[in-house]
Order: structure tokens, then C-alpha cells, then sequence
């Protein structure tokens, strides 16, 4: 995946560096005030410095980890929220989920397996995808005859590859207005998140 640097990034950076700077320069101080102690001194009081020194690698310590939870700390990931596995669904649905980590380049795209024919339908247009992860793609389960069949909801990732295969389909599809599916998805895709759901 390709590391995509945001302003929050960029925010995440600055404060770091100017912790690390403020640690230096405070560890600096601390050392000074140490050398001009006399070593008769008794007991041997905390001072400030030493107290900015620890707040200041405890920030370093926090930015440093959030940051690098952001990007190695979880991976890619693709979830099918709505409707949930077994449910029973109408012939045109909103399919809601959440994700995280989208590699660049890549979408999500909803595509329907029904059962009886064993092939694969992608939907009219990759998942709509908010800022926050969460995504919505409207989807076509099957056609008026197949009430009480099953049909399983696929998310998948597909990188430019599949997407181009994809709306070639769609494109010839509507052309000719048949629908012949995939025999198998095409190179390119991942499959993240399967359901299996009965029509109304």
C-alpha cells in the first residue's frame, strides 16, 4: 500500500519534532543544573527540567505510536454491515459497511452471486466511500422470479485491473441488455466480506 501523507499527518510531524526538540533542550538544561550542584548536596530534589524531560518523552511517546498505529497497526479491512448474513432482502438494496486502510488506486465494489446461476454480478458503480471508512453501494439481488432463492453479497477490493474489467462488463451488459456475469471474479480483485441472503 501506498502511504497517503493527510494534513493530520502533517500536524503529527510538526508536534513531534518539536517534542523531540523540547525533550533535547530540557534533558540539556537538567544536565546543566546537575553539573552546577555541589555533590554535598543532600537530599537530592526532582527539578523541574527533569519533570518537562519525562512529559515530554511521554508526548513524544504517544505521537509517535498513534502515528504509527495509523499505518501498521491495522490492516486493510472490508465489512459488510447491512444487511446482515441470513437475512431476507428486497430486489433493490442499500449495501452499507465499513473499512479501513483502502490501498491507493483500489475501490470497493459490491457484487452479487445468486446461488442458482454460480456466476458473478458487480453492481452498477464502486461502494461510495466516506471519510470516516464507511460505505454504501446499491445493489439489484436477482430479478421478480426469484422470490426465496439465495444469493450471497460479496465485498470485494478491486485494484484499476478489475475495475476496468469490471465496467467493460457493465458497459457491454447494458449495450446488449444481457447479463451474463463472471464465471469468476477477475484478476485483480479480493474478496474481504461474504453473505448469504434470501429474496423477498
Amino acid at each position: 500500500m501506498t502511504m497517503q501523507i493527510q494534513p493530520i499527518d502533517i500536524t503529527q510531524i510538526i508536534v513531534a519534532i518539536i517534542t523531540a526538540a523540547s525533550v533535547v533542550y530540557s534533558a540539556q538544561q537538567h544536565r546543566k543544573l546537575q553539573e552546577k550542584q555541589k555533590p554535598e548536596v543532600a537530599p537530592r530534589k526532582i527539578n523541574t527540567w527533569t519533570i518537562v524531560t519525562c512529559i515530554g518523552v511521554i508526548f513524544l511517546t504517544a505521537n509517535l505510536g498513534i502515528f504509527g498505529l495509523r499505518y501498521w497497526g491495522s490492516p486493510t479491512g472490508v465489512e459488510i454491515t447491512f444487511p446482515y448474513d441470513g437475512a431476507t432482502v428486497e430486489i433493490r438494496e442499500m449495501i452499507l459497511g465499513t473499512s479501513q486502510k483502502i490501498p491507493e488506486g483500489q475501490a470497493i465494489w459490491i457484487v452479487v452471486y445468486p446461488h442458482v446461476a454460480g456466476r458473478y454480478y458487480p453492481q452498477n458503480d464502486p461502494a461510495d466511500v466516506q471519510t470516516n471508512g464507511d460505505w454504501i453501494s446499491l445493489a439489484f439481488i436477482g430479478i421478480q422470479e426469484d422470490v426465496n432463492r439465495k444469493f450471497d453479497i460479496v465485498a470485494v477490493l478491486a485494484d484499476e485491473s478489475a475495475q476496468e474489467a469490471f465496467n467493460a462488463y457493465l458497459t457491454q451488459a447494458k449495450g446488449n441488455k444481457t447479463w451474463p456475469g463472471f464465471e469468476k471474479l477477475p484478476e485483480g480483485t479480493a474478496i474481504y466480506d461474504r453473505i448469504t441472503v434470501a429474496r423477498k
